[in-house]
C-alpha cells in the first residue's frame, strides 16, 4: 500500500481519494480501487489492456479501466508514459512514488526506470528563457536494449 502525506498525517492513496470523491459527491467504485491497486503494485508503466489481463476475473471491464486510468491521470494521481509502440501506459505520479525517468528500447519497446534526475538545471533555464513557471517534467530516453543491439 502506498502512503502519501496530506500535510496533516499519512494516509493511503485510496483513502485520500475516497474522501475527495465523497466531498465532490462522486462514488469511489470497486473498479477504481482495483485499477489503483494494480498501479500501486506495478514496477513499470502499464497499459489498460495489461491491467485488464491482471484483473479480468474480478469483473472489471476494459472500458472501466480506460475511464479510470484517464481519471487518475486528470487528477495527477497517475501519469501517462509515452512509448514507441503508441500504447498508452500509466504509472503513479511523483506525488506517490520516487521521481524517475525512463529508457525505452527503440526496437522492441522495452521500458526501464532510470533513477535520479539531472533535469533541474534545464528546468531553470527553460523558466528563465520562456517566463514559464515550471511545475514538472517527464523524460524518456531512447536506445537499444541488450537483446536488440
Amino acid at each position: 500500500m502506498i502512503i502519501i502525506c496530506n500535510n496533516k498525517h499519512m494516509v493511503p492513496i485510496a483513502s485520500d481519494l475516497r474522501l475527495a470523491f465523497a466531498q465532490e459527491g462522486k462514488r469511489w467504485t470497486g473498479a477504481r480501487e482495483t485499477v489503483l491497486s494494480v498501479l500501486e503494485k506495478s514496477a513499470l508503466p502499464i497499459s489498460a489492456k495489461d491491467i485488464f489481463k491482471q484483473v479480468h476475473s474480478s469483473g472489471v471491464n476494459l472500458a472501466s479501466i480506460y475511464r479510470t486510468t484517464e481519471m487518475l491521470a486528470e487528477r495527477g494521481i497517475a501519469i501517462q508514459v509515452e512509448s514507441r509502440d503508441g500504447v498508452r501506459r500509466f504509472e503513479l505520479s511523483d506525488r506517490y512514488r520516487p521521481h524517475h525517468h525512463h529508457v525505452v528500447c527503440r526496437d522492441c519497446g522495452e521500458t526501464r526506470d532510470v533513477s535520479g534526475c539531472g533535469v533541474k538545471g534545464i528546468e531553470a533555464r527553460a523558466a528563465r528563457s520562456t517566463g514559464f513557471k515550471i511545475v514538472g517534467h517527464q523524460l524518456s530516453l531512447t536506445g537499444l536494449c541488450p537483446r536488440c543491439y
